[in-house]
């Protein structure tokens, strides 16, 4: 009997167990950090900026103390001189000293002015100069100051031109047309006389071109120095050969009294007599014989 030849694997030997591999979680400190050189160099940058900002902060918080004591200090001064300014007498003006045309017009002046016992520093040259030219005898007015108390008016006076009576009262009317007080006589000045019932007052103006009429009237008629007016005729004349001239308004007097001249040579020549002559308008002249 044959024996078999068997043949039997051999058994393998167990596997081994792998033991799970655990990475140990390494403990890392700050100073092990701030051993690398990209860290430090963000750690030093960081300390520069914020060292930076608390000196900044210092800084500007020093001088917005030192501007707040520098502010009170130049307060106090100024109110502490003010007031050692504004209590010293020397600085009170005790009257203005006035340069004006005339005598009378000194007093006026003076005061309207209103300086007198007022401190140098709360006097305005302008608002004085205003209230001294609203006078209606002061054309212009101009203000001078001067340290300690001194204050200086000079005035210049409306100067007359013709004398205008109106409703018993007689004025003197300057070159703009102006009425004013009149004062003393008043040689070589045409005479006005308004016919009409109308108030006037100190300060009231004449329409224009009444003055400059008048004057030129004044100029070509030498012998006419008395003129009279009324607001429907305008000027007017009484001629000494025994009528009344109507000139009316405008600048063309001359033109005015050529045609005057004209008309009564013509009627005299005839041996007519007027009672009055228009010329208010030149184009249609008109006449009333006696």
């Amino acid at each position: 009997m044959s024996k078999r030849h068997t043949s039997r694997r051999k058994p393998r030997p167990p596997a081994r167990r792998r033991r799970p591999v655990t990475r140990a979680s390494a403990s890392v400190t700050w100073d092990d950090l701030s051993k690398s050189p990209h860290l430090r160099q963000d750690n030093t940058r960081e300390d520069h900026a914020l060292t930076w900002r608390i000196q900044v902060s210092n800084a500007v918080q020093a001088i917005s103390r030192s501007s707040r004591w520098i502010s009170l200090f130049i307060l106090v001064a100024t109110a502490t001189a003010l007031y050692l300014l504004g209590s010293r007498p020397q600085f009170i003006v005790n009257r203005a000293a006035v340069s004006a045309d005339n005598s009378s017009s000194t007093v006026m002046v003076a005061e309207a002015s209103e300086v007198d016992g007022v401190h140098i520093f709360f006097i305005d040259p302008h608002q004085v100069a205003d209230r001294v030219a609203s006078l209606p005898n002061i054309q212009r007015a101009a203000v001078n100051i001067a340290w300690p108390n001194r204050v200086l008016v000079v005035a210049n006076d409306r100067q007359p031109v013709l004398v205008w009576v109106q409703k018993g009262g007689r004025y003197w009317i300057d070159e703009d047309g102006v009425f004013m007080h009149a004062r003393g006589g008043a040689a070589g000045l045409v005479t006005v006389t308004c016919e009409d019932d109308v108030p006037v007052h100190i300060g009231d103006r004449l329409p224009d071109g009444i003055v400059e009429a008048a004057l030129q009237v004044n100029e070509l008629k030498s012998g006419i120095t008395a003129l009279s007016y009324t607001g429907q005729n305008g000027l007017a004349y009484d001629d000494p050969r025994q009528f009344r001239v109507f000139l009316g308004y405008g600048p063309d007097m001359n033109q005015k009294l050529a045609v005057v001249d004209a008309i009564v040579e013509d009627l005299m020549s005839r041996g007519l007599r007027l009672e009055y002559l228009s010329v208010m308008n030149t184009e249609k002249p008109f006449y009333k014989l006696i």
